[in-house]
């Protein structure tokens, strides 16, 4: 198979695709560790500080909801300030039966489709894992017969499609 398409990565793609992630990166228990920091912060500023448990208490939900703020802008605002440095946002991917090509302003990789770690499926748009980093493939450039040969590459190769 021979494929072709272009992408413009815009400020919203980029925002959802990472929005996406964290979600079934973190699953249910991030929102339920974040509560859980909250409301120990809460609960040491209502009765406080007294003692050295509460002290510490306190500390771990400091700790909690400043690890999972920092995280979220982070990851917000970090992808978009270095797409916003460019003045081409475009992304071209080239698909064949060994390989994909993705070219950009920022970047150019050739990867085997042995070198896909997971694929994980919205309704929106796909992203496809290479270590530890993933490519955003939006649903309105997917045909039917490219989505299914990214799926069988996947699976060929003995990874996850979710």
């Amino acid at each position: 198979m021979q494929a072709e398409f272009t992408v413009e990565m815009s400020d919203k793609l980029i925002a959802a695709s990472v929005r996406r992630y964290w979600r079934r990166h973190l699953g249910w228990y991030g929102p339920v560790m974040l509560l859980f920091s909250v409301f120990l912060l809460v609960l040491t500023l209502l009765f406080g500080v007294d003692t050295w448990f509460g002290g510490f208490l306190s500390a771990l939900g400091f700790i909690g909801v400043g690890f999972f703020l920092s995280v979220y802008f982070k990851s917000r605002v970090k992808p978009i300030s270095s797409w916003a440095k460019v003045k081409n946002r475009l992304v071209q991917y080239h698909v064949t039966d060994e390989r994909l090509q993705i070219k950009s302003s920022l970047a150019c990789s050739d990867c085997k489709w042995s070198a896909f770690d997971r694929l994980w499926r919205f309704h929106d748009m796909w992203l496809l894992f290479c270590e530890s980093r993933f490519w955003v493939f939006p649903q309105t450039v997917l045909t039917e017969e490219i989505g299914d040969f990214i799926v069988r590459k996947v699976l060929e190769s003995g990874d996850k499609v979710l």
